[in-house]
């Protein structure tokens, strides 16, 4: 099956940007792709970043601790914390409440994830937790295909009048708004606002230099932050 043309320099996408679901006009016999991390539910330990800054973290500890970089035991250190962070911390939505009466506007609706489908199992877990059921709501995970490829090869999208795409990456909205053609495509970036300081929302392991917090996608020096007595 032959790809649609890419669009023109002068037809580059453009996309809204919501902080909630009830801030999109779902219009009759729409499909709504929605993406899952930091779209549908929210956790610190999703963030990519994040989770090689552990695991560097627990890589240059083993040289302190053994005097040598042990990779196997760095690994699996920074597996259990991040575990425990699942543990102890709860995934939650970003917005229960609009998800759900968007959900009842759609004609159809899916999950378009850049997760992997070796993550099934933990995807499945992660919406169960939010009491969102995955066999009632079907789930496409894109891996390393990009999304507006993937929805190109694997959605009919002429069955549609509408179509309403949802992520919280700039270059999934592109991708998508550049390839996939459509009459009547909607892109939405969806910016979660954290209720806390980023500070104090990912969590960074014993023996981390308190002077240092994460900011959701660099490490920050606080000291530099606290001003002078001068």
């Amino acid at each position: 099956m032959s790809q649609p043309p890419s669009k023109s320099i002068s037809e580059l996408p453009s996309w809204k940007i919501i902080g909630k679901f009830s801030e999109i006009d779902v219009k009759p016999n729409t499909l709504i792709l929605c993406d899952i991390d930091d779209t549908l539910l929210h956790h610190p330990a999703i963030n990519n970043s994040w989770i090689m800054l552990i695991h560097n973290f627990f890589y240059i500890q083993s040289m302190k601790t053994f005097g040598v970089h042990d990779k196997h035991l760095a690994y699996s250190a920074a597996e259990r914390y991040i575990e425990e962070v699942f543990r102890e911390i709860p995934i939650k939505h970003t917005d229960r409440e609009g998800f759900f009466a968007m959900l009842e506007k759609a004609t159809d609706f899916a999950f378009v994830t850049a997760r992997s489908r070796e993550a099934k199992n933990f995807t499945y877990s992660n919406l169960k937790s939010i009491d969102v059921p995955h066999k009632k709501y079907p789930i496409h995970f894109c891996g390393y295909i990009a999304k507006g490829e993937y929805i190109n090869m694997y959605f009919d999208l002429s069955k549609y009048d509408h179509i309403v795409f949802i992520d919280d990456q700039e270059r999934n909205l592109l991708n998508v708004g550049t390839i996939v053609c459509h009459p009547n495509i909607e892109l939405y970036k969806f910016a979660f606002t954290m209720e806390v300081s980023p500070y104090d929302y990912y969590p960074l392991p014993p023996g981390f230099d308190p002077n240092l917090k994460f900011d959701g996608v660099l490490l920050v020096d606080v000291a530099d932050e606290t001003p002078s007595d001068a």
